[in-house]
């Protein structure tokens, strides 16, 4: 999968973004991404990302805190809560995760639940798989397999598609239909020599 963009395009959507389209500024830092090989490209790909950003772009805002994931949790939480708040699904499920991982924030659950259960109503796949998972174990709310197995079968749909094998998420969705029935993991075929 890739994106396919001619020259022509690519120059209008730089007049735009210079001009201050906040979309185009991100689509062009999001084209740029795609063969950023030196720092340079890299540096420039940033340089849009925030500019969209400061307008209040919610997917800039996001690959902003992005930025800062490793370096600074602190920082992405506080782009990624600027996002998420904007409604970007994929920051409200990574801000889920800083919650439940209590990084960049405290560890609080409740507020994980709700940032996941923000990004599932958007139909986010990795949301769902996290809220499956948070029904599995009981993390932050009461243990419900019938739920996991709801939301690992909206996981993965969303993850996969129509065309995609879904067999792995769906084994967990009915697993969880059948209590005493657990999927176990099949070996790495390459490491069976």
């Amino acid at each position: 999968m890739g994106i396919f963009i001619n020259s022509s395009d690519l120059a209008n959507i730089k007049v735009l973004a210079e001009q201050g389209d906040a979309d185009a500024q991100y689509a062009l830092a999001y084209v740029l991404s795609c063969s950023a090989v030196t720092d340079e490209d890299c540096d420039l790909v940033k340089f849009w990302f925030r500019k969209a950003a400061m307008q209040g772009h919610p997917k800039g805002l996001w690959r902003v805190g992005h930025e800062y994931d490793v370096a600074d949790p602190e920082q992405a939480a506080i782009w990624y809560r600027k996002s998420a708040e904007a409604g970007c699904a994929i920051a409200q499920w990574w801000l889920g995760v800083k919650y439940q991982r209590g990084e960049g924030v405290g560890q609080d659950n409740e507020q994980a639940l709700y940032w996941h259960q923000k990004a599932a109503e958007q139909n986010d796949a990795s949301a769902c798989y996290a809220l499956g998972k948070m029904y599995e174990a009981g993390e932050g709310v009461e243990q419900n397999w019938q739920q996991a197995a709801s939301w690992y079968e909206r996981a993965a749909y969303g993850y996969c598609g129509e065309s995609h094998d879904k067999s792995s998420y769906l084994d967990d969705a009915h697993a969880f239909l059948k209590p005493g029935t657990y999927r176990l993991p099949l070996p790495d075929k390459a490491n069976l020599d």
